[in-house]
């Protein structure tokens, strides 16, 4: 449902689990293969729940944000959604907190992440 979206603001997204879950640690592995899955035997699966296979889709500008240090969900993701999107010609931006995990746990970092969301928020919603 593209057209139910005007704009978007992605904090710490998983978007390609078949990369992603090459990626990320061994514990994380092995949570991951017990919900998801394994990417040898459940391909079909790991790409319906990945974005990275559907940009086409994907009509409002989207924010990604990422930590350099997230075991989880690791800023290549995200990384790799922007370049795409920007080959697309789609609105996109990145912001990636170097010194971060999963989430900014850093005061500053947080005022950050809150400041450029509220930017991105006013700049492509549409007045209500």
């Amino acid at each position: 449902a593209p057209d139910l979206w005007a704009v978007g603001v992605s904090v710490v997204g998983y978007f390609n689990w078949m990369t992603a879950m090459s990626n990320e640690r061994g514990y994380l592995q092995r949570y991951d293969r017990q919900k998801m899955g394994h990417p040898d035997t459940d391909a079909d699966r790991f790409r319906k729940y990945s974005p990275i296979y559907f940009l086409d889709s994907i009509r409002a500008p989207v924010l990604f944000t990422g930590g350099a240090h997230d075991p989880r969900c690791p800023v290549t993701e995200a990384r790799a959604m922007v370049e795409e999107m920007q080959k697309m010609g789609k609105t996109v931006d990145y912001l990636e907190f170097p010194d971060e995990g999963h989430s900014p746990r850093k005061m500053s970092n947080q005022i950050r992440l809150h400041e450029r969301a509220i930017e991105w928020l006013t700049r492509y919603l549409p007045d209500a």
